[in-house]
């Protein structure tokens, strides 16, 4: 009956698939309204019909058979206006995500995969699991909706090929982060249920997968399978971390290259060494060479390699690494260490209070050796004063100005009140700001007691103190000999070394691992002429911070454990202070005539003289702090000035390029490492109001946004060509080439905290086995057909209508 009745209606309105009594299709309406609304819809259509007919002339049966028809006809109107219709919610399968995770860091380029011979690049290994492997993905991604994505430091949408292999760009990221990486990809695919995750990666990652990650994975059903790739153990790998040199040196001079090596490999398993070289890239010549251990590698302490540059000009140094063992990564073994030689006498004012015999010697050394232009003076207490020198002293300086010429000024046994106050503030500023160097010869009468209270006494390294005779320092009351120390060494300073090997390049000179590798006779008292008569005691504790020991004096007649520091060294601003605290050192002449003292005294007075070779002659001087940077940290930039000249020209502001050089292959001497890359950012450094009163200095912030070797020139036309370029190296605290050995513990943890499961590339084929169906039925678009919009209801009102009429008119009321 029921059928029967949904047959007529659907034949009835002409319905197809959506009709009365077909599966899952309900009758309702657009506007619809609960039963006893219809009740009240009947019930007032009947009363609306009843009241036209009640009080009409016509007979009672005959307005009792026309009633039902308008009563009926009003409700045939309300169905309508209620939009009576039938729909279907049909339901539909949402297909479950499969997201595949690509390593793209750079540390896939690292060849340890030992699953061929030679090993191939990790990189390599993924690219083999993609490819060999596509019939895998094909199936994958029949089954499910497959998802690639790169990752290094975040994660990154692939574009699929048709075979459902990615397309993959070289592996360049770097750093990586596994736990934001997984993280990003469930977001990306959030609202759509996740089957797996499939990871493809050495392991390396800067974070790790947190509590809070594994818990959301588990919460959702949603098993990570890993692909490791490279090396299943981690390998051992030793790299250049840092080289840190000279910007300007001396052609002869000892240059010290300070090099940090950094290794890294498996918890609790020794480094071997190696062997550190400097060489140089115009000649492929050693200039110097020397062993390292696996304790020097793994020391805090920087290995120092001592050279010399032959020839004036750009010196295109470069440090080697050589390791005695295995080494996971070849290319971080060497690293740039590019200096000029600066062919220029060295300016030097040597004053002090009388004529000792070190001030003899030392005035003699100065004025003799041709690469230093040497000015001496003897200042009596009442300034007056006598002088010698290659050229003539006209009137003691006495203003920044006056100052200005001289790279060095060594003050000897001299009292301060030979100098003015204005003096010594304009020395200090000299000193501080413009970079020169001061060194002080301790003696008996004045250095240093009478100048703590002066204002070179911030210069001194020693502080004064209630003992020592309230200086600091008190003479020795026996001969001692002096032993020059590790930092002297890594200095090039005090550096009296072995002689040379037979056949040895002349270049080279032999690096000492310490005070042990001098000649003997220097340490040895017995011979005479090593003990030093007169010499001061500085206390070990009134040592300023940051202060170096280049040398102490050690007891002649004692067991080598008395022991006292004698010559000091320190940074202060922009110049370098050294403190020698005795004035016999020309005894040593007795042993070897002029060799030790002038290998003595001209090391350590031309390495006072370095800093001011970075400004040089034309009154300019970039700097950049720090000269090794850490990855979008902001760096200093700072312009310095010096040139009355120079300072009227240049306005309020001027710009510094910073950025890559575009080309190290010129080797002329006079060559300019001042060419940068087209991508070579632009800084605008403002007058800094608070410098000193010798100097106009420029500031300004770079923000360096990629790592690498980088160089600092100065852009405006009136400094281009005269302003040495600044130096730095940016590193990131998270490079991925810092650690880059395997870790496929981790990717294996993670797999088994989550249900997953490690892959290889032999049990990779069954992928499309082993991930789970996590597909959905959804309610799908619903399907509507209207019913009030066809012609048959309205055919059905009209009849009704036409019928009441034709009765009416029967009955003579129409």
């Amino acid at each position: 009956m029921i059928e029967a009745w949904n047959d007529f209606l659907n034949a009835f309105f002409g319905l197809g698939e959506i009709g009365f009594g077909a599966e899952d299709v309900e009758f309702t309406f657009a506007r619809g309204m609960p039963p006893w609304g219809w009740a009240l819809v009947v019930a007032a259509a009947c009363a609306i019909a009843l009241a036209t007919y009640a009080h009409l002339a016509a007979k009672r049966s005959a307005r009792l058979s026309l009633a039902p028809l308008r009563a009926l006809a009003l409700v045939v109107i309300a169905i309508l206006a209620a939009g009576p219709q039938l729909q279907r919610q049909p339901l539909e399968t949402v297909r479950d995500t499969t997201l595949v995770l690509v390593d793209r860091s750079a540390s896939l380029t690292i060849a340890d995969d030992n699953e061929q011979q030679p090993p191939r690049a990790r990189d390599e290994a993924i690219r083999s699991l993609i490819t060999a492997n596509e019939p895998t993905w094909q199936a994958v991604s029949a089954a499910k909706d497959l998802r690639w994505f790169g990752f290094d430091a975040n994660a990154f949408a692939l574009d699929a090929t048709e075979s459902a292999a990615p397309t993959l760009e070289e592996p360049t990221g770097r750093a990586t982060r596994l736990g934001a990486a997984i993280r990003q990809a469930l977001d990306a695919s959030a609202g759509r249920p996740t089957s797996a995750l499939v990871v493809m990666s050495d392991g390396r990652s800067a974070d790790t997968v947190t509590r809070d990650l594994i818990r959301r994975l588990t919460a959702s059903r949603t098993p990570v399978f890993v692909a490791p790739v490279g090396s299943p153990e981690p390998l051992a790998d030793i790299a250049i971390a840092r080289v840190e040199h000279p910007a300007s040196v001396f052609p002869g001079d000892l240059t010290p290259i300070r090099v940090s090596l950094e290794a890294s490999g498996p918890e609790g398993e020794r480094v071997a060494g190696g062997t550190l070289r400097l060489v140089d890239d115009a000649t492929g010549d050693v200039i110097a060479e020397q062993p390292v251990t696996p304790s020097e590698i793994e020391s805090d302490e920087p290995i120092v390699l001592l050279g010399k540059a032959e020839s004036p000009g750009r010196q295109p140094w470069r440090v080697v690494f050589e390791p005695a063992g295995d080494d996971l990564i070849t290319s971080n073994n060497a690293a740039a260490a590019p200096l000029v030689a600066v062919d220029r006498p060295l300016r030097v004012l040597y004053l002090d209070g009388y004529p000792r015999w070190e001030h003899r010697y030392l005035k003699n050394l100065l004025m003799r050796e041709s690469s230093i232009i040497a000015l001496t003076a003897l200042i009596a207490t009442d300034r007056s004063y006598t002088q010698e020198g290659n050229e003539t002293l006209g009137a003691l300086p006495n203003t920044p100005e006056d100052w200005a010429p001289f790279d060095i000024v060594i003050l000897g046994d001299i009292r301060a009140e030979a100098l003015g106050r204005s003096q010594l503030e304009s020395l200090r500023e000299h000193i501080v700001s413009r970079g020169a160097g001061l060194l002080l010869i301790g003696g008996p009468a004045a250095m240093p007691a009478a100048w703590h209270a002066t204002p070179m006494g911030p210069l001194l390294p020693m502080r004064a103190t209630a003992t020592a005779g309230g200086a600091g320092v008190e003479p020795w009351r026996s001969p001692v000999t002096l032993r020059p120390t590790a930092d002297a060494e890594r200095l090039g300073v005090i550096s009296v070394v072995a002689d040379r090997a037979p056949g040895a390049n002349p270049r080279s000179v032999p690096s000492p691992a310490s005070a042990s590798a001098l000649p003997a006779d220097i340490l040895d008292p017995s011979l005479g002429w090593t003990r030093l008569q007169w010499a001061q005691r500085i206390d070990p504790s009134a040592v300023k911070p940051a202060v170096s020991v280049l040398a102490e004096a050690v007891a002649a007649g004692g067991d080598g454990n008395e022991s006292a520091p004698v010559i000091l060294s320190m940074r202060t601003g922009a110049g370098r202070v050294a403190y020698v605290g005795a004035d016999e050192l020309w005894r040593w002449r007795y042993g070897r005539g002029e060799e030790l003292y002038e290998r003595f005294w001209l090391p350590l007075v031309r390495s006072l003289g370095r800093e001011s070779l970075a400004r040089g002659e034309s009154g300019v001087s970039l700097t950049v702090n720090p000269s090794v940077a850490e990855l979008a940290q902001p760096v200093s930039v700072a312009l310095d000035l010096f040139d009355p000249a120079l300072i009227d020209a240049i306005g309020a502001t001027t710009t510094v390029r910073v950025g890559r050089p575009a080309s190290n292959d010129d080797s002329t001497p006079d060559a300019k490492l001042d060419r940068l890359s087209t991508d070579a950012a632009t800084v605008t450094l403002t007058r800094d109001p608070t410098a000193g009163a010798t100097r106009v200095r420029y500031t300004g912030l770079w923000t360096p946004s990629a790592t690498g070797d980088y160089e600092a020139t100065a852009a405006d036309p009136a400094l281009s060509s005269i302003t040495q370029p600044a130096r730095a190296v940016v590193i990131s605290p998270n490079d991925e080439l810092r650690r880059p050995q395997t870790d496929h513990a981790a990717l294996r943890a993670l797999a088994e905290a989550t249900g997953g499961a490690v892959l290889t590339p032999e049990t990779l084929a069954q992928l499309p086995d082993l991930l789970p169906n996590r597909s959905r039925l959804e309610p799908g678009p619903r399907e509507v057909v209207t019913l009030w919009d066809r012609w048959q209801p309205l055919a059905v009102l009209i009849a009704l209508l036409v019928v009441e009429w034709v009765g009416r008119r029967l009955i003579k009321l129409a």
